[in-house]
């Protein structure tokens, strides 16, 4: 190991003992659950963090890190929603002697491929979108300063369960965003100003849409939990579709079983496109165990 950093950085508190006695500490949290973006050119990693745990929110919860690479430290960080706490089994309103936070939630992490780095008319760009529902766009070469933020939603402020969830895709030209929601949805921002472009109207059941995008120049792959992988074009129109809900049998000779598009979103090399299939997550999805391969025809 070269180096090991907490995302939170601030000491550890002592906050008085729960019902049973017991000593209770905080800050904890902000959880990394997402693969680092590298920057070589700063000589930077970047990831997004979750909400905190307990009484306590952390500074560094739901945000964007700047980690230094040669040692870990923490260069310059983003937060986008303060004093979120959450913890599973708590309710809005908690009791003193508990470890449960005083307002629960609301659950707003940066989660999987939060934070994806562009160049764009020459200009660096790291843009990031989680839960929360809101994209932002970031300045590397200003310390994280703020370029632009774009809210995704539209009627209603997402719920626990997120809007985007694992992440997007971007082009260089723009970022893309699949919506969990109802319907669905797949948002097409500019990168150099998060304004958004068009809206793909993609009927993605009541759950929509939690898997990461995918993009090669002209298309962008995306499953829903209605586990139809679509391809969308450059004007926001799906030119195909596939429906994974069947059985298939395998190159192993194993029956195996497609179903819902989730935290594994597709992957494109050497011509060839593959996203594995039957991902059940917390929204109920279509259990299932294949991977999936396509060609050009």
């Amino acid at each position: 190991m070269l180096w090991r950093t907490q995302s939170i950085p601030e000491p550890l508190l002592a906050i008085g003992e729960n019902s049973r006695g017991k000593q209770m500490w905080g800050p904890a949290g902000a959880s990394v659950w997402n693969t680092p973006t590298v920057d070589a050119k700063r000589k930077l990693i970047y990831v997004g963090t979750g909400n905190s745990f307990g009484r306590i929110a952390a500074a560094t919860s739901d945000s964007v890190l700047a980690l230094r690479m040669e040692d870990g430290k923490m260069m310059w960080h983003h937060q986008e929603f303060a004093g979120d706490s959450f913890m599973n089994g708590c309710k809005a309103t908690n009791a003193a002697d508990t470890n449960c936070p005083a307002t629960l939630g609301p659950d707003y992490d940066f989660g999987g491929s939060s934070a994806i780095l562009q160049t764009v008319n020459g200009k660096d760009v790291l843009v990031a979108a989680g839960k929360g529902g809101v994209a932002i766009g970031l300045d590397p070469n200003a310390n994280g300063k703020l370029l632009w933020r774009t809210q995704l939603w539209e009627t209603q402020a997402p719920s626990a369960s997120g809007l985007v969830v694992w992440g997007g895709t971007a082009d260089g030209q723009r970022i893309y965003y699949p919506l969990q929601q109802p319907g669905g949805g797949l948002k097409a921002l500019q990168l150099e100003t998060g304004k958004v472009d068009w809206n793909a109207p993609i009927d993605a059941d009541r759950r929509g849409q939690a898997g990461p995008a995918s993009s090669i120049p002209g298309v962008v792959f995306t499953g829903g939990w209605d586990g139809i992988l679509r391809a969308v074009d450059m004007a926001g129109k799906v030119v195909w579709t596939y429906d994974a809900n069947r059985d298939y049998p395998t190159v192993n000779g194993v029956i195996a079983n497609g179903g819902s598009f989730g935290c594994a979103g597709p992957v494109i090399a050497g011509g060839m496109l593959y996203v594995s299939s039957g991902y059940t997550g917390i929204m109920g999805g279509s259990q299932g165990n294949v991977v999936l391969a396509f060609a050009v025809e």
